[in-house]
């Protein structure tokens, strides 16, 4: 790691592919915020501690069985750009301006990791990358009338080629079923625009009408012949 710390890139995204190319990594704050940022954090992705939130007096079958790949690796290290604010200030050594370098961030072992090498396909969210940018090669397979079992077994044939390739039936699952939702919840509401609020009520709705309609005319016509009755009984 020390050799990077004397190495300058072109831009921050070679810096930060420097950054993790050995040991996985998150971007951190960047200063000061927006695109034109000229520093940012890069942390460890097994960084910080995972604080489980159950409660204790919970039933264990209640309870979520949750894991977390934070360990608290206190790895840490600056992405800059070499771009002095004053004609006096000293550049890096070896490094000219619009350059950027990697530098520690905090104590003297900030860049030191606390656990061994892992391969990129330990952590979760680079095992849900693979599937996630072929989604729509997914929905695809998905709309033809494939299975899903089906499917995962197309990616794994793709991904027997690649080594870094890891295909996860969890999110294939995900994906699949968010698809199968949203379309049927699209068809449903074309069917009910395509019908129109009184097809809705069915083919006997006119019967239905005139049935309430009949009731009401001999509703009214009781009450006016009640009304027409009193009246000729007073007159009497």
């Amino acid at each position: 790691m020390e050799a990077l710390f004397t190495q300058s890139f072109d831009s921050f995204e070679a810096a930060y592919a420097a950054a993790g190319e050995v040991f996985e990594c998150r971007q951190g704050a960047k200063r000061p915020a927006g695109p034109n940022f000229n520093n940012a954090k890069v942390l460890c992705a097994k960084g910080r501690l995972y604080r489980s939130q159950s409660k204790d007096d919970a039933q264990p079958r209640k309870q979520r069985k949750q894991e977390s790949q934070r360990i608290g690796c206190r790895f840490a290290v600056s992405i800059k750009r070499c771009a002095p604010l004053w004609p006096k200030d000293p550049l890096p050594k070896g490094i000219g301006p619009g350059r950027w370098f990697i530098t520690p961030y905090g104590g003297r072992d900030s860049h030191l990791h606390n656990h061994e090498e892992l391969p990129r396909t330990a952590f979760t969210r680079n095992r849900y990358a693979w599937v996630k940018a072929r989604k729509d090669q997914i929905i695809t397979m998905c709309d033809r009338g494939m299975r899903t079992r089906d499917i995962i077994g197309m990616l794994r044939i793709e991904a027997a080629e690649q080594p870094d390739a890891v295909v996860d039936p969890d999110t294939i699952y995900n994906i699949v079923k968010t698809h199968k939702h949203a379309r049927r919840a699209e068809e449903q509401a074309k069917r009910s625009w395509d019908k129109g609020p009184l097809e809705e009520l069915g083919e006997g709705w006119m019967d239905e009408a005139d049935r309430l309609m009949s009731e009401n005319d001999r509703s009214e016509a009781a009450t006016e012949s009640n009304v027409f009755n009193q009246q000729d009984s007073n007159n009497q």
